[in-house]
């Protein structure tokens, strides 16, 4: 990954755009590319550990080196008709990666709308929570209306909401994702005790291109990879959601020892070959219903 740009070795904290503790920032316009960091870093700063009140419009960031933007801590942020692309460099690579850093940071009334994430190297639309532990605020993120494809990583994926994470949701709403290589959604270390994650009316198109992803080869993917994250992994909803997939392959794919819990919604899938879902054997409280396109059941 060593690369070299003007007269500097890239790393990963060259952004363009830093907003660190601000309050009522509105960006519209910009094109952010080519940095060593982050198109745009929004975290606290000073003696404010959020920053508060942002939103951006319009925007392209291109070609940066860690992630087209990263969010760290926020409470109202609104990004709207904006671009995410071709990320590459030090991981996790994302379009967007929501990450915060400690118990004492916010992820609250977070939107993304309209926009799209493109040719990333990691996943389109990363949410990862690990580090919200121990009584931490609750979480609210949106995404709506988002497109995700890339001809070298992933689509969406929620990892890391522990048994003493965060409460709240996080819900993506009739967002597309296709043509991706790895995984169009990918829930991982999920508690079912914990915020709800939820999937309405978004749409899986051609995912899973690449067989070296043969551990979860599907476009839908559960993993608890890590028992002792979460003691009952799940609380996720896939509601009126599309599957559409020319591969001989489960349209999803449950990996986790201690069984799922609370998944519930349906899903439609189109294919020429059968359709078919594999959860396990150690079920409670599941009632997902997948489903071929002429609406007949599947009973797994």
């Amino acid at each position: 990954w060593t690369r070299w740009y003007g007269q500097y070795e890239k790393a990963e904290w060259r952004m363009p755009l830093a907003i660190r503790g601000c309050v009522n920032v509105t960006v519209e316009g910009l094109t952010l590319r080519d940095s060593g960091g982050d198109g745009i870093y929004v975290a606290g700063g000073g003696k404010l550990t959020f920053s508060k009140n942002i939103r951006i419009k319009d925007v392209l960031c291109d070609n940066n080196y860690r992630q087209g933007i990263s969010v760290i801590s926020v409470d109202g942020l609104l990004v709207e008709d904006s671009q995410f692309n071709n990320t590459w460099g030090t991981p996790p690579s994302s379009g967007v990666d929501l990450e915060p850093d400690s118990p004492h940071e916010l992820m609250q009334n977070v939107v993304f709308r309209n926009c799209t994430f493109k040719d990333n190297y990691g996943d389109g639309i990363e949410v990862f929570l690990a580090n919200l532990r121990t009584n931490p605020q609750p979480v609210s993120i949106l995404f709506d209306r988002c497109n995700i494809s890339s001809k070298r990583g992933p689509g969406i994926r929620v990892t890391r909401v522990h048994d003493d994470g965060p409460e709240g949701l996080v819900e993506f709403r009739n967002c597309n994702i296709e043509g991706v290589e790895a995984y169009g959604i990918k829930v991982r270390d999920k508690s079912a005790e914990r915020c709800k994650v939820r999937f309405v009316e978004c749409v899986v198109r051609d995912a899973a291109r690449d067989k070296q992803y043969a551990d979860m080869w599907s476009p839908l993917a559960l993993e608890a990879s890590q028992s002792d994250r979460q003691k009952k992994f799940g609380g996720i909803e896939f509601v009126n959601c599309t599957v559409e997939d020319e591969r001989a392959r489960p349209a999803i794919l449950a990996k986790a020892e201690t069984g799922l819990f609370n998944i519930s919604g349906n899903i439609t899938v189109r294919s020429r070959h059968a359709v078919k879902a594999d959860l396990g054997t150690k079920l409670d409280g599941v009632t997902l219903n997948v489903r071929e396109a002429s609406l007949s059941p599947f009973r797994h």
